[in-house]
């Protein structure tokens, strides 16, 4: 009976068991009184549950894998098959001097085994949603970041969604304090918007009435108001967020508006001319705004200082023209609607990300901006979307110092300073998206998320004189029929591949070693380096189960740079735009030699070794070799 109640999982223990039973106490004659069977019920439970542990062994000995991740087994982690049986969610809340608040917001995986009550835990990366939606983000770290502007406190609800389990926590977002905003008025016109009101909106509470001559004015396309010398008329007049307003000075003068924020990160729009307010603290460029009654072509936006048009699929002329916090904008559109700011104003938005779905056929590829990192858990950011990060503008030290291992002659260091910001590909240009741009593979290695390769120069660009081979005396102009002719025909976005500067300054992530990961090379020899083999696939871990065996494999396999950039060392060499030159000395904004005869390439293949795959060496070929892949650029 004792035998029968232990929660053995193998026949062969229960046996053993069994006949060890029989030996110490049947075969002596004994009866078993109630302190042999505690004894024996203790003992047998713990050997039992020892027995029941189902393992795999490795060189570094016995682990249970769960979501890719390998645990060690100890005696803390017993039993079966360990299941999520629940998540949880903690949040800890700062408000910093420009009142918004900061959670920081971990979820917790617990998994629980099948027989018994011990469990092991991590924390995991859940999906984030915020009820309802504010003006909010949550990063990949679990940091939200609210900018919601309330009047009055707001309940919200965080909601962390991790394998088939839901958690939700509520939260209160506290209100904002009273605040000043400080007009500048020149004599003449000036369009201007009002971030901060008092609760009455009423023009006199608003402006007051000490500053303003007779016959200054305020106007708006809703009605106008005329100070006559001791206050305003109408008196009903009032101001509103979101709203342009412009004012007639007689004299310059400065006014201080008291109140609150404004709660608004939409402004309404109605059929025909809207007079608007960038209500947020950032600028936001016309591609970014959202128009959900949808822009047709010959809208437009006007400032005090120019116009730009719609034409169908992009804004032009494509000038630095900007909605700037705080400005005031006349905007004309067919559609009525909520024009949507991005919420977290131009700066923040940290990936664009290009349909392609509608394959070659497709008259146009939409662009969306967000802040969310693509999930790797789904093929969708390697094959239909095109992932691009945004890089800030920033110097760096371009090549490497002569003592780092696998050093060239041509790597000389030297500071090179980029002016503007760019996006460049999360991953490398997949085979998928190639085909959906173009309508066809010549990739020698087959793979929907593998790199494109065995593609050339001239069939990214092009090869007329000027649009395609022209870089860099006719800029990015490139051939309508190439891979970036009919990315930038298809998108109204100017699409290319990088410089090596660019190439180089986003590999690195700020690092000054030879890999991204922040190390260096353990050998410049022709030989296996551990250093290598977790940034990207080379000649030596061809082996290593993440797919095609001495071949490249599928982009965002290995390790990832501080920027979230994948396969920069190894998997496939990279077209860039420069001709073949030396960089040697100080530069703003590199472009490489004006003529040449072979273009450059970055980051090494999986037929290399780690010496060719450090952030600063570099190749060239003949711009119309088929040989390798790329990555791509996007020049907001």
């Amino acid at each position: 009976m004792v035998c029968f109640w232990i929660g053995c999982n193998h026949w062969s223990d229960q046996y053993i068991m069994n006949i060890l039973a029989y030996k110490v106490f049947a075969q002596k004659g004994q009866d078993m009184n109630t302190q042999h069977k505690f004894f024996l019920m203790t003992v047998f439970f713990i050997m039992a549950m020892f027995a029941s542990i189902h393992a795999v062994a490795d060189g570094n000995g016995y682990y249970k894998e769960i979501d890719g991740v390998k645990y060690p087994y100890n005696r803390f982690v017993l039993a079966g098959e360990s299941t999520l049986q629940s998540i949880t969610i903690s949040g800890s809340a700062s408000i910093d001097s420009n009142s918004s608040e900061t959670y920081t917001c971990t979820a917790l995986f617990k998994t629980t085994t099948d027989s018994y009550s011990f469990h092991t835990q991590r924390t995991v990366t859940p999906t984030w949603t915020v009820t309802p939606p504010i003006y909010a983000s949550i990063d990949e770290a679990g940091v939200m970041t609210n900018k919601n502007k309330t009047r009055n406190d707001q309940t919200v609800t965080l909601t962390a969604s991790y394998d088939t389990k839901t958690v939700s926590k509520t939260i209160t977002l506290a209100g904002l304090a009273p605040t000043n905003q400080i007009v500048s008025l020149n004599a003449g016109w000036n369009w201007v918007s009002f971030k901060v009101l008092p609760d009455s909106h009423k023009i006199a509470d608003v402006l007051g009435t000490t500053s303003f001559a007779v016959n200054d004015i305020i106007l708006t396309n809703g009605g106008m108001a005329r100070f006559n010398g001791t206050g305003w008329l109408p008196s009903s007049f009032t101001i509103e967020y979101g709203k342009m307003y412009q004012i007639y000075m007689g004299n310059a003068t400065t006014v201080t508006v008291s109140g609150y924020a404004g709660e608004m990160w939409y402004v309404p729009l109605e059929a025909g001319w809207n007079w608007i307010a960038n209500p947020l603290e950032l600028s936001a460029n016309p591609a970014k705004l959202a128009h959900n009654g949808g822009w047709t072509v010959g809208d437009r936006i006007q400032s005090m200082n120019g116009i730009v048009t719609y034409t169908g699929s992009k804004w032009i002329p494509a000038t630095d023209f900007s909605l700037v916090s705080g400005n005031g904008y006349q905007i004309y559109t067919a559609n009525a609607g909520a024009l949507a700011f991005p919420a977290d104003g131009e700066d923040e938005t940290l990936y664009a990300v290009v349909d392609l779905s509608g394959g070659p056929n497709a008259l146009s590829y939409p662009v969306r901006y967000t802040n969310t990192a693509p999930d790797l858990n789904d093929d969708t950011c390697r094959t239909t979307e095109l992932w691009l990060r945004k890089i800030p503008a920033g110097t760096f030290m371009m090549g490497s110092p002569s003592d780092e291992l696998g050093y060239e002659g041509f790597e000389i260091r030297h500071e090179v300073t980029l002016t503007d910001d760019y996006y460049i590909g999360v991953f490398e240009c997949t085979q998928k998206q190639w085909e959906l741009v173009m309508g066809s593979n010549p990739s020698q290695y087959k793979g929907d998320c593998r790199p494109v390769e065995r593609v050339s120069y001239d069939m990214i660009r092009g090869t007329g004189e000027q649009a395609g081979a022209g870089w860099p005396t006719y800029g990015h102009a490139v051939d309508l029929t190439s891979f970036m002719g009919k990315l930038q025909g298809k998108t109204g976005l100017l699409f290319d591949l990088p410089t090596v500067a660019q190439w180089e300054y986003a590999c690195r992530a700020g690092t000054t070693t030879a890999l991204n990961s922040g190390k260096n090379l353990l050998t410049a020899e022709d030989e296996e380096d551990a250093n290598m083999n977790e940034v990207g696939r080379n000649k030596y871990n061809q082996s290593d189960r993440k797919g095609g065996y001495s071949q490249h494999t599928k982009v965002g396999s290995y390790l990832r740079n501080a920027w979230g950039l994948y396969d920069m060392h190894g998997n496939e060499s990279e077209w860039c735009l420069d001709w073949l030159g030396n960089y040697s000395m100080a530069m703003v904004n590199p472009t490489g030699p004006n003529t040449g005869t072979s273009r450059m390439l970055k980051g090494g293949d999986f037929h290399t070794f780690g010496k060719w795959g450090r952030a600063s060496v570099y190749f060239n070929s003949l711009p119309s070799t088929q040989v390798s892949g790329f990555r791509i650029v996007f020049l907001p």
